[in-house]
Formats: structure tokens, sequence, C-alpha cells
């Protein structure tokens, strides 16, 4: 949304003062109010969110959920009053794992919790009016273990009055700030009668070493997850190996009974040739037999026919 836009130093998402301070912020209101008064103590324009149930009433930047704000500068600035009641801020960003994240800062959330995806933090706020300087890039690496890459949404619930939000590059003194980047304009400053107190949310050490252990232990587990799927890969490769043995195995006892019965077939059909052959061979000495018994009856009888001619011409002579 913001690509456009120079990200140099400061890029202001919303004044309580002008014409549409609320120009692409998405109003959700039930069971509360969000309106714009003039504030006591800066006798200035404030816009002012409250509501019973904070959860019901706020206001969400941009506008269009599908659209992200696209600000890659490190530091999210907000100028808020305190009313002594429940009150919490959410961003949204994206990190450098393409993982989309959130940082939740209320005052009523006593410890630190951390998800994957969610980060719950304890803000302690003072009366009045307060500077929450929120260190995105910080966050990021000490919650998620990641880097901060741009941020996608702002929501703002109830209650609180705001007077300005704005990201910049570095945190800035009060003297640096542009004359309407200030929560008290210079020429009206020597009237006022109250301290702006500036809150940087961050970490504190018990904190810290606690998120060290939960990360350490995160680590270990991560750990023997891999030892496991290291293991169960190497079972799986080693009944993989097996069933591949097996079926070698099978394969050859296959091929084996396969060439035995090849062999067996060439051994009846071996036999069953011969047998055939002597039967042939039988069969033809049958038959030359007869042939020659045919032949010696043949000759037989054409002996007695001459012996008969033979006595026939003698008696005649």
């Amino acid at each position: 949304m913001n690509q456009k836009y120079s990200q140099n130093e400061i890029i202001s998402i919303f004044f309580s003062i002008g014409r549409k301070p609320l120009k692409n912020w998405k109003q959700n209101v039930k069971g509360g109010q969000i309106k714009r008064i003039t504030d006591e103590d800066l006798k200035s324009i404030v816009l002012e969110i409250k509501s019973n149930c904070i959860e019901n009433t706020y206001l969400t930047y941009p506008s269009n959920s599908s659209i992200s704000l696209s600000i890659h500068l490190p530091y999210l600035i907000l100028f808020i009053k305190n009313l002594r009641k429940f009150f919490s801020f959410e961003i949204e960003i994206l990190d450098d794992r393409n993982a989309k994240r959130r940082f939740r800062a209320s005052n009523y959330t006593k410890k630190t919790k951390i998800t994957e995806f969610m980060c719950n933090l304890p803000m302690k706020l003072d009366v009045g009016w307060n500077q929450i300087q929120f260190n995105l890039v910080e966050f990021t690496q000490k919650a998620f273990k990641t880097k901060y890459v741009e941020t996608i949404s702002l929501k703002v619930h109830a209650n609180c009055r705001l007077r300005r939000i704005f990201f910049s590059n570095k945190l800035y003194e009060d003297d640096e700030l542009p004359d309407d980047f200030k929560i008290i304009d210079p020429k009206e400053k020597q009237k006022k009668s109250f301290d702006i107190h500036q809150r940087r949310v961050s970490f504190s050490k018990k904190i810290q070493r606690r998120m060290k252990l939960m990360i350490e232990k995160k680590n270990q587990i991560e750990k023997e997850n891999q030892i496991q799927n290291q293991n169960q890969n190497q079972n799986q490769n080693q009944n993989q190996n097996q069933n591949q043995n097996q079926n070698q195995n099978q394969n050859q006892n296959q091929n084996q009974n396969q060439n035995q019965n090849q062999n067996q077939n060439q051994n009846q059909n071996q036999n069953q040739n011969q047998n055939q052959n002597q039967n042939i061979n039988q069969n033809q000495n049958q038959n030359q037999n007869q042939n020659q018994n045919q032949n010696q009856n043949q000759n037989q009888n054409q002996n007695q026919n001459q012996n008969q001619n033979q006595i026939e011409n003698q008696i005649e002579n």
C-alpha cells in the first residue's frame, strides 16, 4: 500500500487533527464508541476509543484486509493516553521466511507468551499521555528467530485516546521531530503542565531467559525429531533392502524352477523323440522282414512252377 512512497525516515498513518483522520481505517464498534473529542490536557482534538469489551471495538489499518501496508521501517510509534482501562494493539508483520506473524501488546497481559505465529506482550503504561516505542526488528528476531521484512497491518483496540501513529527509521528525540509530529505544539508547550511518558515495549531479562530456555527446548525437540526421522528413514531403508533381497531370492527361485521345468520338458521331449524313432525303426524292420518273406515266397513259388514245367515237359517228351 505504501510501496510507492519514500520510506527513508518517517511515515504517518494517523493524526487526530484534520478533515479525515480515519481515511483508509476500518472501524469496528460493538457496545462502545469511536469519536473525536477535545482532550483536557492537550486542549486539542484527539480520537477516543472506548468499550466495555475491547475485542469488539477497534480500528484496523488498512481498511482492506487484502492489501498490505508494505512499510519496511523498523520502529512503530504511538501517542496514546492511558484511560486506566484495558487496552491493547496488534501488529501483523511479514518475515524473511515469508511467514505472517503477529504481536499483541496489552496492559492486562502479565506474562509473555510466544507461539509459532503469535507473541503476546505485557505493556506498562503511565497515567496520562504515553509515547509507545515498538522495535519491530528486535521483537521479530527475539520472538521468532527470523528477520523483519515489513508491516502488513495494525489494529488498535479500546480503551485509549489517540493523537498520532507513525513509523520511523530510528528513534528520534522530541526536538528532532517535525513540529506536527510532536505531541505538544512547541508554541503551546509553556502553557501545558503535564508530562509525556516514553514507554518502550521490551522484553525483561527474566522473559529473555525464559525465551532462551524455550528456544533451547524447541531446538532440542527439533533435534530429537530429526534423529527420530533419521532412524525411521534408516529402518525404512533396511526394510526396503530386505524386501529387495526377498524379491531377488524369490525371482532366483522362480528362475531356477522355470529352468528345472524347462529341462524336464526338454528331457521328456527327447525321450518322446527317442521312443518315436525307436518305433519308426521297429516298423521299418518289420516291413523289411515282411518284404523279405514275401520275396522268398515268390521265389519258392517260381521255383515250384519251374519244376512243374520241367516235369510236364519231360512227360510230353
